[in-house]
């Protein structure tokens, strides 16, 4: 009696384990049966390449919408570091044990797993030799706008290659299934973990290239600040040296303007004539008669060349501005309670491009309004042509505006020096606000 209560709960275990066995069985085939469904479908291998090329290229635009703490999409903690650099081995571990794996059952024969080593280590050498071309390519200046380096190049291609190897080397269990060949577990075991590889290198790919803008915008900004603002200086400094904007005697500047002044002799026959005519015709528009005799009145040339060139140097600024902002504002750690002297100092700096910006966006304005006032200045000297103070106010227009041009490109020169002097004075607490404590946590 005794023994065979002891053998019943033994029984009952055993039972539950076959269940349990069973269960994970069919738990692997099914899931098996599905990978390699979905894996070995036409249409998703045809568009797998333009999936890829999709995430590398449209990934960016996710930038906003993407956590920058999240597991996949920082490509700065430890997860992602560790397990991308090592991407290439486990795909040649994984993908490799289920290729000998496949061929074999495929087959039967000792030496047909061969063939599939034999494209592994031609990846190898190819993934090795693109790797260290990529590498110094790095290197060299002009890969980025701004005289930046060529960032991230190595693990994009390092996972694209890994991505697009997983899914030729699986692609095939498909038929392998159809055509009526022995799947043990193991078999289906190992194709699941290289699924699964796969899924996790397309979402790592995804999070690269999704960080990518945020990378190139990085080292674009601090190419901006370290060498294109000096270049600016001393290219506005020397602007204001230029005989252009040093004209000692402004009368010069002076545009002629052709527009007659009338006899008043004739104007007086004119008028009587008008009168006449007025009684015969009453149709005729007044304003025809009174529409001064002259051509079309061009703008000041001297003006409007330099203001041409102060607007391209007004729009760059904005440009420029605005890129250091934007890398100011992604260098803003997350909320948290004490150690917010360096996000002070940012939003200091960050204060200051705005109201620079708000000073360039006053420079357009001003332009417009010149000729808007020029232009009804001419128009009232057109009209009044024998009043000689509106004549004279299209030339104090003209005047007023060339001085305010040299005004405008000595701030504009300012508002560089002054940017490049804050920058560079705080550029470590702009780019570690907290130091270097927090920087790997997530």
């Amino acid at each position: 009696m005794a023994g065979s209560g002891g053998r019943l709960p033994l029984a009952l275990l055993a039972t539950g384990a076959g269940w349990a066995l069973a269960l994970a069985r069919a738990l692997l085939v099914l899931a098996s049966e599905g990978c390699a469904w979905l894996l070995g479908a036409p249409c998703l291998r045809r568009a797998y390449h333009a999936w890829l090329a999709g995430a590398v290229v449209l990934g960016p635009l996710l930038h906003p919408l993407a956590d920058p703490h999240g597991l996949l999409a920082n490509p700065h903690n430890f997860f992602s570091r560790t397990f991308a650099a090592s991407a290439w081995g486990w795909t040649c571990v994984l993908a490799g044990g289920f290729a000998l794996l496949l061929s074999y059952g495929a087959t039967g024969r000792a030496l047909a797993p061969l063939r599939p080593l034999a494209r592994l280590a031609v990846g190898s050498g190819l993934q090795l030799g693109a790797a260290a071309a990529l590498g110094l390519l790095e290197e060299l200046p002009g890969c980025l706008a701004g005289g930046a380096r060529g960032r991230g190049a190595r693990p994009g291609f390092l996972l694209t290659f890994c991505c697009l190897l997983l899914a030729e080397e699986l692609a095939p269990f498909r038929r392998y299934l159809a055509r009526g060949h022995p799947a043990g577990s193991a078999l289906r075991l190992v194709f699941l973990l290289n699924a699964l590889l796969l899924g996790l290198l397309s979402a790592l790919l995804l999070g690269a290239a999704v960080d990518s803008f945020r990378t190139q915008l990085c080292a674009q900004a601090e190419a901006l600040v370290g060498t294109r603002f000096p270049s600016k200086i001393t290219q506005l400094h020397a602007f204001l040296k230029d005989p252009a904007l040093n004209v000692g005697d402004l009368e010069s500047l002076r545009a002629p303007l052709d527009i007659p002044i009338p006899d008043p002799a004739k104007e007086k026959a004119k008028a009587e004539r008008r009168k006449k005519e007025e009684k015969k015709d009453e149709k005729k528009s007044e304003e025809e008669d009174k529409a001064p005799p002259c051509g079309p009145v061009s703008s000041n040339e001297t003006v409007v060349g330099l203001v041409s060139r102060v607007k391209a140097e007004i729009q760059g600024a904005k440009e420029e501005l605005g890129l250091v902002s934007v890398w100011v504002q992604l260098q803003v750690p997350r909320i948290e309670d004490g150690n917010n002297f360096g996000v002070a100092v940012q939003e200091k700096v960050f204060e200051l491009m705005t109201a620079l910006r708000t000073k360039l966006e006053g420079f357009q304005t001003q332009i417009s309004k010149y000729f808007s006032e020029r232009g009804d200045a001419v128009a009232k000297a057109a009209k009044n042509p024998h009043v000689g103070d509106y004549r004279q106010l299209v030339h104090e227009l003209d005047e007023a505006q060339y001085a305010e041009i040299r005004l405008m490109v000595m701030e504009i020169r300012n508002l560089y020096a002054v940017l490049y002097d804050i920058v560079v004075k705080n550029f470590e607490k702009i780019k570690k606000p907290r130091g270097e404590t927090k920087g790997m946590i997530y």
